[in-house]
């Protein structure tokens, strides 16, 4: 826990807090990159069967033997019916049921004078839910918020906000109904969440065009000597893309003469530094919720 300066570990967490505030305050453009870890600031575990778990997912959960909400979609692939019955709940409670929390909630204020981009591998359309514009979020690995074609004829995107309710409701002994499961209207074949693990791998046209977006304003900010900000926001060793795409583009920033670039991860115990800036890094280790707290309460 953050705890007030009077140590000196303590005082040097809350100096690296007041520097990224300052930084964010005067920021131009703010990057942002986020994974896990800032759901699990936020509450929300894949990983590990909490009372949160255990209270939302129990039912589907118990029907197919999963220990997790990560590990009950991973056991439902294949099985049309008992994988709608995972991807609607969680739908149902990880997106439409979202409230901005301790850090989203702040951060959609820290940005709020800036440009922005985020690039992120959580499937939970949170940043879409607390306010931050959809055209500026690259999700890495898909979203529960639209859904695709299972047999892949098109790259057509539709939304689930309306469908999602509807088989989550139907749901019974982890199975939805599976004439409410919808319809590609090009092949006739099942609509599935679209969230890809490999999509990076084999990005299509909207990925594509993100992708330019974010590239192109790393490159003109960088020959306007603006103000940049890079928030690394629970980002794990194993999210390989998120910090590759982030680095890649605070390096074009980082390379430019007179460069104003602050770069700050926030991480509960692996803090690492992109290769190369670390004259503009700041690591914060602990509690992230917190340090958003305190960052928060700076005046």
């Amino acid at each position: 826990m953050l705890k007030s300066p009077c140590g000196g570990a303590a005082f040097d967490q809350v100096s690296k807090l007041q520097r990224v505030r300052a930084a964010l305050e005067a920021a131009d453009l703010v990057l942002i990159g986020a994974s896990n870890g800032l759901d699990m600031a936020e509450g929300l575990n894949l990983f590990v069967p909490d009372a949160h778990f255990r209270d939302a997912y129990g039912d589907v959960a118990s029907a197919c033997g999963a220990g997790s909400i990560l590990e009950g979609m991973y056991r439902s692939r294949g099985e049309i019916a008992r994988l709608w019955a995972w991807y609607a709940r969680f739908a149902c409670r990880e997106w439409l049921g979202y409230e901005p929390g301790p850090v989203l909630r702040p951060l959609r204020d820290f940005v709020s004078g800036a440009d922005y981009f985020i690039v992120t591998c959580n499937i939970d359309a949170r940043f879409e839910r607390a306010g931050f514009d959809q055209s500026r979020v690259l999700e890495t690995e898909g979203s529960v918020a639209r859904m695709t074609c299972s047999a892949g004829c098109c790259d057509d995107a539709y939304p689930t906000r309306d469908v999602v309710r509807s088989l989550d409701a139907s749901a019974r002994d982890g199975l939805v109904d599976p004439e409410l499961v919808p319809r590609c209207p090009h092949c006739g074949a099942a609509l599935v969440c679209a969230v890809d693990e490999a999509l990076m791998a084999h990005p299509d046209a909207a990925t594509m065009g993100k992708l330019e977006t974010l590239y192109r304003l790393a490159a003109e900010h960088a020959r306007n000597g603006s103000n940049v900000v890079v928030l690394e926001l629970g980002v794990g060793l194993r999210n390989g893309v998120v910090k590759a795409l982030l680095a890649k583009a605070a390096s074009a920033i980082s390379r430019a003469p007179g460069a104003n670039l602050t770069y700050a991860v926030f991480n509960y115990n692996q803090v690492v530094f992109p290769s190369s800036m670390e004259r503009f890094c700041v690591g914060v280790e602990g509690d992230m919720a917190e340090a958003f707290r305190t960052m928060e309460a700076f005046s």
